[in-house]
């Protein structure tokens, strides 16, 4: 729901600020009641599910597939992640209210939450490195959101006066530049993973 919410949002900008801002906030709700619907599952005994569709066909690994992991971790930590993100979208009509950039902000901000989502999610390990990356991007835009560097725009955000060293976009960079590096330990280890057991689902790795 919230990527979809994101890639509607620059639309819905173009019919009314109101309209955009009613969608951001229904999606990230509607993400939350539905992460709240697996609740139950925890006392089932039916766990864990997989649900999956076969999407990519790789050489060595064989079919791939767009797979969700439904466990009592998932369950547990994306219930955390859509009920969080869904006060924080409430909390941003008023905090963000009138700040000119606010299509970005809710753009990224929707991006951001249905790729956590998928990370938690995800039941293989190129989908949770594809998650890990756009939650990576949204965080640079996030962080780095004020990037024209002007005292009064994230003067407000602040507890006492901001140290100049490190305005927004020095920090949008300096979150890009440290997940990155943490990247390549990733995506070793995956490589490495995919050569010694064949595959990168969680369920059948040994």
């Amino acid at each position: 729901m919230p990527i979809i919410g994101a890639l509607l949002t620059p639309l819905t900008a173009a019919i009314s600020r109101k309209v955009r801002d009613m969608l951001a906030v229904l999606t990230a709700l509607t993400s939350a009641l539905m992460a709240s619907l697996l609740t139950p599952l925890l006392w089932s005994g039916e766990l864990p599910r997989v649900y999956r569709y076969e999407w990519v066909e790789l050489p060595i690994l064989g079919p791939l597939s767009f797979s969700i992991l439904v466990d009592p971790l998932s369950i547990v930590v994306a219930n955390m992640v859509a009920w969080i993100s869904a006060l924080i979208f409430v909390y941003s009509l008023s905090y963000m209210h009138g700040d000119p950039g606010l299509t970005r902000y809710w753009f990224f901000m929707q991006l951001f939450v249905g790729n956590m989502l998928l990370l938690v999610l995800s039941e293989n390990l190129l989908q949770l490195l594809i998650g890990w990356e756009g939650v990576g991007v949204c965080s640079y835009a996030l962080i780095g959101y004020w990037y024209q560097d002007r005292r009064e725009d994230y003067l407000r955000c602040w507890v006492g006066e901001p140290p100049e060293a490190y305005p927004p976009s020095h920090c949008g960079l300096k979150a890009f530049v440290t997940t990155r590096v943490g990247d390549v330990f990733m995506l070793a280890g995956m490589l490495l993973l995919a050569v010694t057991a064949g595959t990168l689902s969680f369920t059948e790795l040994p």
